[in-house]
């Protein structure tokens, strides 16, 4: 079996917006170690969720971090169709070694795509359970 990833460059100029530019914004707080812009990186995205579900969401990333030391990542795009759903996953380097997985999902809303689940696992044969709807497609953050 042969394995293709694609690699999509999205023009400089303006921040990306979307469902990647969250994504980048959030492969930056986590892989670059900065607790406080996890926050900053999910105030918009998950304004619709649970106050709850939001502080806990937050908090368990936070700590992550906090336990967790990290040397940067890459994103991957693993589903797109159409204006409906948007999958991503992130791998995380962790510092010492090793790689970890975030995969993060978006689905279609009136206004804007809307984050609806994120899940992060230490372990490869975990995070990728679940299969890619299309070959992994490299997304370059800015």
């Amino acid at each position: 079996m042969c394995a293709v990833v694609a690699t999509v460059v999205f023009s400089s100029g303006s921040a990306l917006a979307g469902p990647v530019g969250q994504s980048c914004q959030l492969l930056a707080a986590i892989g670059g170690n900065d607790a406080a812009a996890i926050e900053s990186s999910l105030k918009k995205s998950i304004t619709r969720w649970p106050e709850a579900n939001r502080t806990s969401l937050i908090k368990r990333l936070k700590e992550l971090v906090g336990t967790l030391k990290f040397a940067g990542g890459t994103l991957y795009r693993v589903a797109k169709l159409g204006d409906d759903i948007e999958e991503h996953l992130v791998l995380l380097r962790l510092e010492k070694g090793e790689v970890a997985g975030m995969r993060i999902r978006y689905e279609w809303g009136p206004n804007e795509m809307l984050l609806v689940s994120i899940n992060f696992e230490r372990v490869y044969q975990n995070y990728i359970k679940r299969p890619f709807l299309q070959a992994p497609a490299k997304i370059e953050c800015p």
